[in-house]
């Protein structure tokens, strides 16, 4: 139980390495030798606290004793020792390496001891208790190449060791009026799996998640009430709570959940490996007929339609130890639906190619339609447009290196005799799904032109009639 929290709070801290590059501070193994040698000295009939146990030359060690008598018997099964160490976090200065300044002898000491369980270059633990007592043994094997102070000391240790060894936190705690944690979750790794959706989702033109904390703070409670090392089972929908305290709109019973797990534990952490492996589920699903292919590929066209259904809003992950869990609410392809329901909320690959070759297929293909129906209301279908695939990309480019497109002079040469509109709209999303820029064009064009003049109304109205013509 006490390793499972130690590594619960190491896996929520970080440091940022470069663009998308980060390093988490690895899980603790517990040695189960060293634990027998400090159960042995605590379980010495001469045994009469801290100064009674002999600390071996690789380790550092934590100490705590239970003040409060009513919690003394549930010491073993409870998390109190390593929450008091961890509350150790506020007397420490992230940004300089170093413990905070002006601290007391006892915040000076619990400071040492957030340190030692949070070292990134420790590799093993070992736990004792005795009655109100518990100590933590943080050791390397005697061969490793680091020196006896390289386990969490400040007095010994220069703000660059610091700063690489104790990194910067992710995870968000809420504690009751006993220092009790009564919630966390990881901040960053639910930004980070959020913003790897929206990239999916982007491609398929959906609009993106919002992360809620509220999802990502259930997901967890269940995850860290779980024994480490054993398969996860979540529970089932109707045994989750309503809702999230204080947003009574987010029903957790009516998410979707997808689950992954990977024996690649710190890739996990930084590298978005569960988005990746349910949004290969993609190759599951039969876009032609607007349904997920026949089981056992169910399961992962399932993930991926989840991922991307358009009318999902909210998302939240859990994170512990090899699995990822998260919540979709509200749930979308993950549900018996209909033809029709995957149709309308899944999109196929709407963005192709990359860089200067980046355009967007579906829309270009949906509005070139759309304009052809409208020429065939006016007899023009004889005439009916053909998309060019050039035209296109040279449009993108220009928009993606941030070209207001207000310069026919500015166009490559083969397009600088077109004609152009432009249209904006209230959203991405808005624009492309509903193909409103077309719908515009023509409705107020129409309104502003003179058929039987062959010219606009007036002339507030030119350059609608224009943009219809």
């Amino acid at each position: 139980m006490a390793l499972a929290r130690h590594n619960d709070f190491r896996e929520g801290h970080e440091n940022k390495l470069g663009e998308d590059k980060y390093a988490v501070t690895p899980l603790l193994i517990n040695d189960v030798a060293l634990a027998k040698k400090l159960q042995k000295q605590m379980d010495e009939t001469t045994f009469a606290g801290e100064s009674s146990i002999t600390v071996p030359p690789n380790c550092q060690m934590n100490y705590y004793e239970e003040k409060d008598v009513a919690l003394v018997s549930q010491l073993d099964k409870n998390h109190r020792a390593t929450e008091y160490w961890y509350g150790g976090r506020g007397h420490y200065d992230y940004d300089n390496g170093k413990l905070k300044s002006g601290l007391t002898t006892a915040e000076t000491k619990l400071g040492e001891q957030f340190t030692r369980m949070m070292w990134s270059s420790t590799m093993m633990v070992a736990f004792g208790i005795k009655k109100r007592h518990v100590a933590a043994w943080y050791c390397n094997p005697p061969q490793a190449p680091f020196n006896s102070n390289a386990y969490g000391v400040p007095t010994d240790q220069k703000a660059p060791t610091f700063k690489q060894n104790v990194m910067k936190p992710c995870v968000v705690v809420s504690t009751d009026s006993k220092g009790q944690i009564t919630y966390m979750y990881n901040k960053c790794f639910n930004d980070r799996e959020t913003k790897a959706h929206n990239a999916k989702r982007a491609i398929h033109v959906v609009e993106k998640l919002t992360n809620n904390a509220g999802i990502a703070r259930e997901i967890q409670k269940i995850l860290n009430g779980m024994p480490r090392g054993e398969p996860v089972a979540m529970p089932t929908a109707s045994k989750r709570p309503v809702s999230p305290p204080g947003e009574d709109q987010i029903k957790l019973r009516d998410c979707g959940e997808s689950v992954f797990t990977t024996a690649n534990v710190l890739k996990l952490l930084t590298d978005s490996l569960a988005t990746e492996g349910w949004y290969a589920g993609i190759a599951m699903y039969d876009f032609d007929n607007h349904r997920p292919r026949s089981p056992p590929d169910r399961k992962y066209s399932d993930q991926f339609t989840q991922m991307v259904w358009a009318s999902t809003k909210h998302i939240g992950f859990g994170v512990r130890g090899d699995t990822v869990v998260a919540w979709y609410c509200s749930k979308g392809g993950n549900t018996p639906r209909t033809a029709s329901q995957f149709q309308q909320n899944v999109n196929p690959i709407c963005i192709t190619g990359t860089g200067d070759q980046r355009w967007y297929s579906c829309y270009n293909k949906k509005a070139t339609e759309r304009h052809n129906r409208y020429r065939i209301v006016h007899g023009t279908e004889s005439t009916g447009f053909t998309n060019d695939e050039g035209a296109a990309k040279a449009i993108q480019k220009m928009l993606d290196a941030g070209d207001l497109m207000n310069s026919a002079a500015d166009r490559p040469a083969a397009y600088r005799s077109c004609g152009q509109n432009k249209f904006t709209g209230s959203s991405n999303y808005n624009v492309i799904s509903t193909d409103a820029a077309t719908d515009k064009w023509y409705d107020d064009g129409k309104r502003h032109y003179n058929f039987q003049g062959g010219k606009p109304k007036t002339d507030a109205g030119k350059i609608s009639a224009l943009r219809f013509t």
